[in-house]
């Protein structure tokens, strides 16, 4: 699936991003709800005074699925399989979210790691 120079990049990726997971989360979460304001649909009402809390929580489950996705890449379908179906068939999220938040995702770490701009283009 990915040649050994992508898995290199991809894991030095994200040693930048690792252990900061709830920081990046809710940055990739406001982006997303800033940009797609339609993606808010799919989460539960934020409670005011605690939306922050809330989204940090979010963000740092997405960001640490990414996780296991990283230390799984030799088989990523086994180790994300729970999730998609929990996304595909519980929660319903149209696939092409999916997409729209890797692009923030991505965004975000250009925007915090500059030298890894043309880097995450590529991966796009």
């Amino acid at each position: 699936m990915f040649s050994a120079e992508e898995r290199s990049h991809i894991v030095q990726i994200w040693n930048y991003l690792s252990g900061h997971e709830a920081i990046f989360g809710t940055e990739l979460l406001q982006r997303l709800f800033t940009v797609y304001p339609s993606t808010k649909s799919y989460f539960p009402p934020l409670i005011p005074g605690l939306e922050l809390t809330q989204m940090q929580n979010h963000g740092e489950q997405i960001l640490m699925a990414v996780g296991v996705a990283v230390d799984n890449m030799y088989d990523l379908r086994t180790a994300l399989s729970g999730l998609a179906d929990l996304h595909a068939y519980s929660l319903r999220v149209e696939p092409t979210n999916f997409h729209v938040s890797l692009g923030a995702l991505l965004s975000i770490h250009s925007f915090f790691f500059p030298i890894f701009s043309l880097l995450t283009q590529t991966l796009s």
